[in-house]
């Protein structure tokens, strides 16, 4: 094997390596999209792309998405060197790792990064319509729900992002917003929340400013689901903090596993009013 070489990917190494790890194609738009609005290195040997990484830092902190050396070549330093290349800047890192996966959490304590929690993943089909409609209504409150305008409540939406994920998602909002759809709920003029919704049946991120209207939002963005896209199932990353969303799950039908950890230098946020979509984008 020639020696490793390290330089930022070309589109057609996004590509390869977006068919390799992406299962269907909402997921490989959401993993290009990141790749090439983020700090992105490839590695290379024998004139091939083995390797790739691509990371973005909002607050101090940077997320690592995406960390990935083809089996042929691991154990050879490689993941750290791209990890060192992507975080040069980095006070801490943050990324998601598989709950199955012992050299993945082994390579991120490593690299000094804390095993937070567990996320979640809930599945199944989605309740008819007067389940959902008994969801909603399960407390008496009335949001007035729109299109999440990001440009007219950037603050509103920073702060409160702040406050939940511990960082604002910033940028990614013009990605999500090329992807899914998203629903922003008021009470009183003042934003509450908010919730994206996928065309693959995915919910998240859902955030919301306390963890009471979790179920109301909850309860929407299903119907939104079916209403939009047409969707019979759904799926979304449930931090295991979240207890009140996910016996909403649990009590709706869904099944419920532990699928990935948050991987967090320090701890911050409050995980308990929080969704996520997709471990590319916490």
């Amino acid at each position: 094997m020639s020696e490793p070489t390290f330089a930022t990917p070309t589109d057609d190494e996004l590509q390869v390596f977006a068919e390799l790890r992406c299962r269907d194609d909402v997921v490989r738009r959401l993993y290009l999209g990141l790749a090439r609005e983020s700090v992105a290195w490839v590695a290379r040997a024998d004139d091939e792309a083995v390797g790739i990484v691509f990371a973005s830092a909002s607050n101090g902190e940077t997320f690592v998405h995406e960390l990935f050396v083809r089996p042929t070549h691991r154990r050879a330093g490689l993941g750290s060197r791209l990890l060192e290349e992507a975080t040069r800047e980095a006070v801490s890192l943050f990324t998601i790792v598989d709950a199955t996966d012992g050299a993945a959490q082994a390579f991120a304590i490593r690299h000094g990064v804390a095993m937070r929690g567990a996320l979640l993943r809930c599945t199944g089909a989605i309740p008819g319509e007067e389940d959902l409609l008994r969801m909603a209504a399960s407390q008496n409150r009335r949001f007035d729900v729109a299109a999440l305008d990001v440009g007219a409540n950037r603050l509103a939406i920073e702060t409160l992002e702040r406050e939940v994920r511990g960082v604002a998602f910033g940028a990614d909002h013009a990605l999500l917003g090329l992807l899914a759809t998203a629903h922003a709920f008021f009470l009183n003029g003042e934003l509450v929340g908010y919730a994206y919704v996928w065309p693959d049946g995915r919910i998240g991120p859902l955030v919301v400013s306390s963890s009471s209207y979790e179920e109301q939002v909850f309860a929407f963005a299903l119907a939104a689901l079916a209403r939009r896209y047409g969707a019979s199932w759904t799926q979304c990353l449930v931090p295991g903090e979240n207890v009140r969303m996910l016996r909403a799950a649990v009590g709706c039908g869904l099944a419920v596993e532990t699928a990935w950890l948050a991987a967090r230098e320090t701890a911050s946020g409050d995980p308990s009013r929080y969704v996520a979509c997709h471990p590319l984008l916490y």
